[in-house]
Formats: structure tokens, sequence, C-alpha cells
């Protein structure tokens, strides 16, 4: 099982992951300074340790935050001798780390198993079984016969039935449990015929994007 460390989003406010080194192309990988001996400079310095997504920054805190909603994500202070400060972080969105990882047969280790949200259009987990322990049907196993279910699921007629799959393709998700639409939560197909049940997941805790750092990430 490998262990992805992720974003929600491309802003990344809510990340509290262990990454604390950049990548330069001109200077190579550069080390994150602690936050609090940057406390004089002036983004620091209007910005309150509340809008840290942690529960508490110590003097060794030298992680990518996002603690002014920079809407590139996650930065870190890399020093004064690299000539440019601030340098924004590589952190992956966990819909793309994950589901790549997942269609490979690695599934990571902790989000996105559970749910953000209660329709969780975010959920790309591996259930692939109803609340009633049905199994469910490859999504693209569908396709042909979507007409006949379109518009009791939701599924918008002015976009392919591939398109309301991350990635463009049904595919790649093969049958697992997905809300493509607009389900109350994520569900599958049952039967051929456009029998359908929703999935029995679980949410995601407080801090859902505070997982096991990947192997190697941080130095």
């Amino acid at each position: 099982m490998q262990s992805v460390e992720c974003k929600l989003a491309k802003i990344g406010d809510e990340y509290v992951g262990k990454m604390n080194v950049v990548a330069n192309v001109e200077i190579g990988p550069m080390k994150c300074q602690p936050w609090l001996s940057r406390a004089s400079s002036e983004e620091v310095s209007m910005l309150s340790l509340v809008t840290f997504p942690d529960p508490g920054v110590d003097g060794g805190h030298n992680y990518c935050r996002n603690p002014n909603r920079d809407p590139d994500g996650p930065w870190c202070y890399t020093g004064e001798a690299t000539g440019k400060g601030l340098q924004y972080c590589q952190v992956p969105l966990c819909f793309e780390a994950y589901e790549r990882s997942a269609v490979d047969g690695d599934p990571a280790v902790g989000y996105p198993e559970c749910l953000q949200t209660e329709m969780g259009k975010e959920y790309v987990g591996t259930v692939r079984k109803t609340d009633t322990g049905k199994s469910c049907l490859n999504w693209s196993s569908m396709n042909s016969s979507l007409e006949i279910f379109r518009d009791f699921l939701g599924f918008d007629q002015k976009i392919t039935y591939d398109g309301h799959f991350r990635f463009g393709k049904a595919a790649l998700h093969q049958d697992f449990c997905r809300n493509p639409t607009l389900m109350k939560r994520p569900w599958c197909f049952v039967t051929h015929l456009g029998d359908w049940e929703h999935c029995e997941i679980s949410y995601c805790p407080t801090n859902p994007s505070e997982i096991n750092p990947a192997k190697g990430q941080n130095q």
C-alpha cells in the first residue's frame, strides 16, 4: 500500500502534510525555513498564526502551507540567499495522485478512501459494493444503454457520458463507487438495465489530507 500526500484543491489551504522541500530548476531542491524565523517578513507579519490549518506552529515548523490563501497553492520560505525567498511547493492534487495509484493496483493509505462531503463528488476511492452488498458494474459497460436512464439519474445531455468522469473516461473508474452526476452520495449501477444503489462510505477525519508522506518526500 502506497502512502500519498496531497491537497484537496489547487489552493491547498487545508494542507497539513509534511512536505518541506521545494524544487528549483536552477538551484535544485531547497529546504523550507521555519515559519517563526520569518515572523518579521511582510507576508508573515500580516498573518495570524490562527490562519494555519495546524493546531499549533512551533519553532521547528517548516512545512509547506498556505496561510494567506495564495491562489497558486502551498508555499514556504527557502532563504534570502536564493534571491527568491518565497517558493511554491509541488503538492499533488489528491484525486490525481490517488486515482493514478488506484488504477495501477496500488491504492493509497488515507484520503480519499473516505468522503469529504455528503454528496461525495470528490470521492475516488476503491469501494465497489453497495449498501446492500451488491457488486458494482463497470461504468464503461453502461455507456451504450445510457439513454434509457439519463434523465432520471441526472446525466447532462450536453456532454458525453465519459465527460461526467474525472480524466474524461469512465473506464478509468472501473467498477468503483462514484458520483458522476448530482446524486445524494456515491453510487453505482448493479444491472445493465440501469438499476443502481448508493454505496456505504465513511467520512474523513477533521484533517483528511494529513496522511503519511511518501518515501523520500522530506529531507
